[in-house]
């Protein structure tokens, strides 16, 4: 029998199934062609492409922030202006209100005595003002490991003790009291050297602190404020 006359026999649903048939045929090698023509990305390109619409890579996520954690700048630390107009009288309350706004506590009994570089981290102690003597050069050596005391107690001389206050992620600095214009000026990096005195004393009213880092060398000198009163000042020069 013919395959005209075969054909001409089946039924509406075989004709169907059979040009069904013809067209996967005519239709497999242009399938073929497109799937050998694509290239595959290598692992690595998908894993980036990946990352790259994934929400994490645009906002961050716990394990890889998208911005740097705070305190890993090596930037110079600046020169922090705490206040100014102290006096003597209102000094130990200011102080107080101070260590309270940035968390600083006292040392504990065994953490004193202890080098300046070992303090632990949101505390302040003390260093005496003669162990700022004399001028001794290059002071970054031999700064971190002058010895911290717990309580202001006033030295040989009965002059009181340097604060030293130690920041998480920042360097320990010292605080002294200094000129209103000085400290402006020592801040908006106009001048290298400043006066200190442990104390508000005469002009010496304005309190800042001084990162350790930024100390180059400094030496201690009597001033005579007049007859028979004197106290000691610090000149300091920085980085």
């Amino acid at each position: 029998m013919r395959m005209s006359e075969r054909y001409r026999r089946l039924t509406g649903w075989n004709k169907l199934a059979a040009w069904g048939s013809v067209a996967s045929l005519l239709g497999l090698p242009i399938a073929l062609w497109a799937l050998f023509a694509t290239p595959i990305p290598a692992p690595e390109s998908r894993k980036v492409a990946s990352q790259a619409s994934s929400p994490e890579s645009i906002l961050g996520s716990a394990s890889s922030p998208a911005v740097a954690p705070i305190g890993t700048s090596t930037a110079p630390e600046v020169i922090e202006i705490i206040g100014h107009g102290y006096s003597q009288a209102m000094y130990s309350v200011r102080q107080r209100d101070y260590r309270a706004r940035n968390g600083l506590r006292e040392l504990s009994e065994l953490e004193s005595g202890k080098a300046l570089s070992a303090m632990p981290p949101n505390t302040f102690g003390f260093i005496p003002s003669i162990d700022f003597a004399m001028d001794r050069g290059d002071v970054t050596t031999w700064l971190p490991a002058l010895r911290v005391r717990r309580f202001s107690t006033p030295d040989q001389f009965e002059d009181l003790p340097f604060e030293v206050i130690a920041r998480s992620g920042r360097p320990p600095a010292v605080l002294g009291f200094s000129t209103e214009g000085g400290s402006a000026a020592l801040a908006a990096a106009e001048t290298t050297k400043i006066v200190l005195s442990t104390r508000p004393r005469g002009d010496l009213t304005t309190l800042v602190s001084i990162p350790t880092s930024r100390l180059k060398r400094f030496g201690i000198r009597l001033v005579e404020a007049g007859p028979g009163r004197s106290y000691f000042v610090v000149d300091a020069e920085l980085h």
